[in-house]
């Protein structure tokens, strides 16, 4: 059937790091076993992308641009100097390849492992790269995964920003446009991406005041491609709306998730490239037809940025299995 053939890409694309790691956390150390697969996961979301992670003393080693873009940072790399240096906000690390000597946010320390270069990519210790960073890591024993929160954790995003995404989402439910441009940035306003990816240059934006309008702005717009046929999407905001935005009661939704990523699927994820220091809120349906096996699973996330040192709604991502 095609959800099962769907399924085995699925695993095809997530990968397994067969490893032998001792993973220190804190003052307990974890026992990974060869023949156990490991994980890394940023907010939920598997991290994807070419390099292999390895372990080399107790300490795992990762491919420095993969893992630190999954969290927002940026990654510059100096060849003459041998040198890569990532940033995020206010924190900046620069690492040498060869050497244990590191600069962490102007301060010099002396890491555990050196970075080294295999196949045209620099690993770095994942602890030291990632909380110089700001985010933190845990690790989850029983399904062998190094889980990474790139910035609020779920229990202190929800604290902060459910009251806010629920009012959001009871506006989109009732499609109540006054009060979803009023949650909306005025800087921004908000954009709408079809599927889990976002594209900057294809996905539309619709301004603050415009969102007041709703579907009385019969405008056309190509709002992306569809997903295996790459056919232009082509609709007014009424039509997206109702395919893209509100296509199942998410209100109702029987899990949410604050900067967890529920759904997942074989795009990638780059909400943390492009709102490095956002909320994430997702809806999600695990799926409504059980000969699918969940493989019809659906979810709407909504992204909020701080703006006046208020929460606002930057963006909605309609989320869902695709090929």
């Amino acid at each position: 059937m095609q959800h099962t053939s769907q399924l085995r890409y699925f695993s095809r694309k997530i990968g397994t790091i067969g490893l032998l790691l001792l993973v220190s956390m804190g003052s307990a150390t974890s026992v990974i076993h060869a023949d156990k697969p490991f994980q890394i996961t940023v907010d939920g979301a598997w991290i994807q992308g070419e390099g292999t992670s390895f372990q080399r003393n107790g300490t795992i080693m990762v491919p420095i641009r993969v893992v630190a873009e999954a969290i927002g940072a940026t990654v510059t790399w100096i060849p003459k100097e041998r040198k890569i240096i990532v940033y995020k906000g206010e924190h900046n690390v620069q690492f040498l390849v060869g050497s244990k000597q590191a600069l962490i946010n102007t301060k010099e320390e002396e890491i555990l492992e050196v970075p080294e270069i295999r196949e045209g990519k620099v690993f770095i210790p994942l602890r030291i790269a990632m909380e110089s960073m700001g985010a933190t890591i845990g690790w989850d024993a029983s399904n062998h995964t190094a889980a990474i929160e790139s910035f609020l954790s779920p229990k202190d995003a929800k604290v902060q920003i459910a009251t806010i995404a629920d009012k959001t989402m009871l506006a989109i439910k009732n499609k109540d446009f006054t009060t979803l441009s009023n949650l909306s940035s005025r800087e921004h306003g908000i954009l709408f991406a079809p599927y889990n990816y976002i594209d900057q240059k294809r996905n539309i934006v619709i301004p603050h005041e415009k969102i007041a309008e709703g579907f009385n702005n019969t405008k056309t717009y190509l709002w992306g491609t569809e997903d295996g046929t790459g056919d232009p999407i082509s609709m007014t905001f009424e039509s997206y709306y109702k395919r893209f935005v509100y296509s199942n009661d998410f209100a109702s939704a029987p899990k949410v998730g604050y900067n967890q990523t529920l759904g997942l699927g074989n795009s990638l994820n780059n909400v943390r490239m492009i709102y490095p220091e956002s909320i994430v809120v997702e809806y999600y349906f695990d799926g409504f037809d059980p000969k699918f096996e969940e493989m019809d699973w659906k979810s709407l996330r909504l992204v909020f940025e701080k703006e006046a040192n208020t929460w606002v709604l930057v963006a909605i991502l309609h989320n869902q299995w695709t090929i």
